[in-house]
């Protein structure tokens, strides 16, 4: 699991931030750069990503991926970490927090849904200022890992639901989302309220401005100085308070 090279002090829950559906660890490589001298950073890809092969004797789906993420976190003997994912990072997070319950202290979901079909505008990708370079290097990255992928994978994506695990959820669960360009963020919070995440029983909702999908990758100063914050309050909060 790549971690930050800086160590904060304290013992504090690690902050675990996993990708999206064939992207790449290597989107997070700024919260070390932002955030790994305040917090214990760790970038984790998920089976059939960068280096790390398919499961053995299953299909690789959400299930297994979350299977992989829950283990490779119970692994440290650290229990409370702070999942933070992206789109199918964040389904995987859903899946993971339900079926291991103590573990994790909260979900950060960064342009994630708990089914395919969000309401426009969140179904676009990217908006009209995306930069062109940065969509062009996204999509042949994207292009070139699923090539690599089995079927399976994108086949589960399309049958979640994520919003049972929602309703059920027993941490604190925030959700960081790219405007589009749209100027009324609070329609747009209205928006994914209504698309289930307002199901969730502690929920705050974050709109970044002039960014799309990839948001972090698009303002990433503005992305990591929120998501400093939220980790920041999470982490006042007494972990046995949440399990």
């Amino acid at each position: 699991m790549p971690r930050s090279g800086k160590r904060p002090e304290g013992h504090a829950p690690p902050a675990v931030f996993v990708h999206g559906y064939s992207c790449s660890s290597s989107h997070w490589l700024q919260a070390e750069e932002r955030l790994g001298d305040r917090f214990d950073v760790w970038r984790l890809s998920l089976p059939g990503h960068n280096d790390v092969p398919p499961p053995e004797g299953r299909v690789l789906d959400i299930a297994a991926c979350a299977d992989y993420v829950a283990a490779r976190v119970r692994e440290t003997g650290r229990a409370g970490a702070r999942l933070i994912g992206h789109s199918l990072g964040g389904m995987v997070g859903m899946r993971c927090v339900a079926a291991n319950p103590g573990l994790f202290s909260a979900l950060v979901l960064v342009d994630s849904f708990p089914r395919l079909g969000a309401p426009a505008p969140f179904s676009k990708s990217y908006w009209h200022g995306s930069p062109p370079q940065l969509k062009g290097r996204i999509v042949r990255q994207m292009m070139n890992n699923r090539r690599k992928l089995p079927s399976t994978l994108w086949e589960s994506v399309v049958a979640f639901d994520g919003t049972p695990y929602l309703a059920a959820m027993p941490i604190p669960v925030r959700g960081i989302y790219g405007d589009r360009g749209e100027e009324d963020h609070e329609r747009l919070r209205n928006l994914l309220v209504g698309f289930g995440l307002g199901a969730v029983p502690d929920i705050e909702l974050h709109i970044i401005r002039d960014a799309g999908h990839f948001v972090m990758l698009e303002q990433p100063a503005a992305f990591y100085r929120l998501l400093g914050r939220i980790l920041q309050r999470l982490a006042r909060t007494d972990v046995s308070e949440l399990l």
